[in-house]
């Protein structure tokens, strides 16, 4: 059995090439995408299966899990970024689903840490204020070269957990 994921965040934050450095470990330069077949990722005995879907506006039920791409070095996009997460964090059907923020991009300079962009994303207050149940980490990384992405896998595969077969 996979691990339905789905993979969202603003145009040109890195999603896809995220999701194709995690599932191959090879440099991959894509054109952007609004939604790509799914793509099998498989680490430490967990299978995800990753949808690429920009930002639907309805997701699927089965959905166990989510990867929010951010580009952390467009600092004018982080405010639209913060609302998409906000609203992604409150839907309904995703209410119980682990939430993993990539802090993408950061070999760029004035890229904000993932300190920063908790901050900036306003997650404290939304898991404090907003009745948010779903566990949420920000991971620094790079997807061009995959720096953080292992590290970022292994805080979902905790969360949603087990070993999984395929």
């Amino acid at each position: 059995m996979s691990i339905p994921i789905i993979i969202v965040g603003l145009s040109g934050s890195g999603k896809t090439t995220a999701l194709y450095k995690m599932q191959s470990g090879q440099e991959s330069r894509v054109v952007p995408s609004c939604m790509v077949p799914s793509e099998k990722i498989c680490y430490k005995n967990v299978h995800f299966n990753v949808w690429d879907v920009g930002f639907p506006q309805r997701y699927c039920a089965v959905v166990r899990g989510v990867f929010f791409v951010v580009d952390s070095s467009d600092r004018a996009s982080l405010e639209l970024a913060c609302r998409e997460l906000h609203r992604l964090l409150a839907h309904e059907e995703l209410r119980d689903a682990p939430v993993l923020v990539l802090a993408n991009k950061q070999d760029l300079p004035g890229a904000l840490t993932p300190s920063q962009l908790v901050e900036e994303l306003r997650l404290p207050s939304t898991a404090q204020n907003e009745g948010v149940t779903q566990p949420w980490f920000v991971q620094g990384c790079c997807a061009m070269n995959g720096t953080g992405l292992s590290e970022g896998l292994e805080w979902m595969r905790t969360q949603v957990g087990g070993c999984q077969k395929a």
